[in-house]
């Protein structure tokens, strides 16, 4: 996956896939006090690459709904669809 790239959340059994919020410098959410949201597994979000403070760890930042958060980078696959569901 490149930076841009349409991606999907992804969990297994299609569970709701959790996200740590970025605020500010794209803060470590859950480190910092911030909660973690959920969307449905299937849930459309754009890749933003790598976390910039967390060097070394597969985490991923997407936009999804307006909202930066940031993901493991096996929670997320290339979009396969062009609309969310339903």
């Amino acid at each position: 996956m490149k930076d841009g790239d349409l991606v999907e959340l992804i969990q297994p059994g299609g569970e709701a896939a959790e996200l740590m919020g970025c605020t500010g410098e794209l803060s470590v959410g859950g480190m910092d006090g911030e909660r973690p949201w959920q969307r449905p597994a299937g849930t459309l979000a754009v890749h933003l690459g790598r976390h910039p403070r967390m060097p070394g760890e597969p985490a991923i930042v997407v936009l999804i709904d307006g909202k930066l958060g940031w993901v493991w980078d096996y929670e997320i696959r290339l979009a396969t669809r062009a609309t969310p569901p339903a």
